[in-house]
């Protein structure tokens, strides 16, 4: 069986520069919580997150063809579907994006309102932050109409994404929730929506940014509330803020 590990594509620079855009109620649920949220992999808005590709999917029938009858590869290939989405249940993520300068994309696409922020880190500093039993992978980011996704961990749909997403440059945490008995058996009520890891955000968080699109004052109240919270992380302007010279 392949190892997770062996398909972990680990950023080159260390300390390359990550991002993590956020509206403000979830800054403010970090700040309390002193956590990283997780998300549920199904809960992330990407209906393909955790799924194989076409060119996996065949191979896979032929190699069923081979071995059972016919009448039962259908029966096969469904239930690898239930499982892949099952699967999609107990999966958590946390995803950053990895740029050394603050990226205009990415202040409109993920953070809702004018109203948000960014927190940023490098890969090093969210290494030691976590336990060794979460992985930290840059996203892989193919053709899935051309590419055979390993089926012998069930964890590599979690490490591909197709090519029309790779200006996300992700670099994504994941780890695997409680499995209390088969995937397929559990009920949806039984898989929290997501989960909170707790970790010194003072040792991850280098900065936090205020998004360009904010209010005037709302970059005294992201100040003020950290300071709150007894975390002495600086709170800078978005650079995209400056004036231009003519």
């Amino acid at each position: 069986m392949l190892k997770t590990e062996d398909l972990i594509l680990t950023p080159e620079n260390k300390d390359i520069r990550i991002w993590r855009y956020l509206d403000f109620s979830k800054y403010v649920s970090m700040l309390e919580s002193k956590a990283l949220f997780f998300s549920r992999a199904d809960r992330l808005g990407d209906e393909h997150e955790g799924a194989t590709t076409q060119l996996s999917r065949a191979i896979f029938h032929a190699q069923m063809t081979q071995m059972i009858e016919k009448k039962h590869v259908d029966e096969g290939l469904e239930q690898m579907e239930k499982m892949h989405l099952a699967i999609r249940k107990l999966v958590y993520i946390n995803s950053w994006h990895m740029n050394n300068d603050e990226n205009y994309a990415m202040w409109k696409i993920y953070s809702r309102g004018s109203n948000s922020i960014a927190i940023v880190s490098n890969y090093k500093k969210l290494r030691n932050c976590l336990a060794n039993s979460i992985h930290i992978s840059a996203i892989r980011y193919i053709d899935y109409d051309n590419f055979v996704i390993p089926r012998s961990n069930y964890l590599a749909p979690y490490i591909y994404k197709r090519k029309q997403y790779a200006y996300e440059k992700e670099l994504r945490a994941f780890k695997t929730g409680p499995w209390p008995g088969h995937p397929m058996d559990l009920k949806e009520d039984e898989f929290p929506a997501g989960e909170e890891v707790i970790i010194g955000l003072e040792k991850l968080i280098e900065k936090v940014v205020v998004s360009p699109f904010a209010d005037v004052w709302f970059a005294d109240l992201v100040k003020t509330l950290t300071g709150k919270y007894e975390f002495a992380f600086p709170v800078e302007y978005s650079s995209l803020k400056s004036k231009p010279i003519f």
